[in-house]
């Protein structure tokens, strides 16, 4: 199956003002295909550039196999520096909203599955960071510049995903800090006894577990996104 020059959009209509967003220049290379499936694997690649509010794009990337039969996985992707100005439909509304300036996001995920088994990491990173606040009721609660007035002021995890690969609501998500800066901001809730936060996908809501992480784990992490980008 082979696409080029495709596109899918997006749309958004449960927020005070809508989002849409779509894939652009998608181009999908994947195969062998069979009907009825077979054990063979099916292996693609994808590529396409992700368009968010006010034009605001990135390129993306995705190769790997997928074997439906056995419901196994192995795909490797990768965003591009995203600006968080993307999505601001979705963090600048409501008592609770954010002001992200130049901030970007960039991203690397590995997803593997054996047996309908499911592990995926998602590494995240949001760069540019010169400025940035949070607020609540126009009242200022977090403002990355007294919060690394020293340091760096890149933020870093890694969403870590267990689960059935063919049921997306019994998949466990577990945000690993994979910085200094996430751990301080992390520690102030798991002190509270906040071990969950609901993240807002689209019109859904994901609660995603947290905790903090050592040396050894952001390490790691620093490592599987080096390696998806090589």
């Amino acid at each position: 199956i082979t696409m080029t020059n495709g596109t899918v959009d997006f749309f958004d209509e449960t927020l005070p003002q809508p989002f849409h967003t779509a894939l652009r220049e998608l181009t999908v290379v994947a195969g062998p295909v069979t009907l009825p499936p077979r054990v063979d694997r099916l292996t693609l690649a994808i590529q396409a550039r992700i368009v968010g509010h006010q034009n605001e794009s990135a390129a993306a990337y995705c190769s790997g196999w997928v074997n439906v039969l056995t419901k196994s996985v192995d795909v490797s992707c990768r965003l591009e520096p995203l600006r968080l100005a993307a999505f601001e439909p979705y963090y600048n509304h409501g008592p609770l909203q954010a002001r992200a300036y130049d901030a970007k996001l960039t991203s690397t995920a590995t997803f593997t599955a054996k047996q309908n088994a499911l592990e995926g990491h998602i590494q995240l990173e949001i760069i540019d960071l010169s400025e940035a606040d949070l607020s609540y009721l126009g009242r200022t609660i977090v403002d990355i510049k007294k919060l690394a007035s020293t340091g760096d002021r890149t933020l870093k995890g890694e969403i870590q995903i267990l689960g059935p690969l063919d049921d997306p609501n019994q998949w466990e998500l577990q945000l690993i800090p994979g910085n200094e800066i996430v751990q301080r901001l992390v520690k102030p809730l798991l002190d509270r006894g906040r071990e969950m936060i609901a993240i807002r996908v689209g019109s859904k809501t994901i609660e995603v577990g947290l905790s903090q992480a050592s040396e050894a784990e952001m390490s790691d992490m620093k490592e599987q996104s080096q390696q998806v980008e090589q």
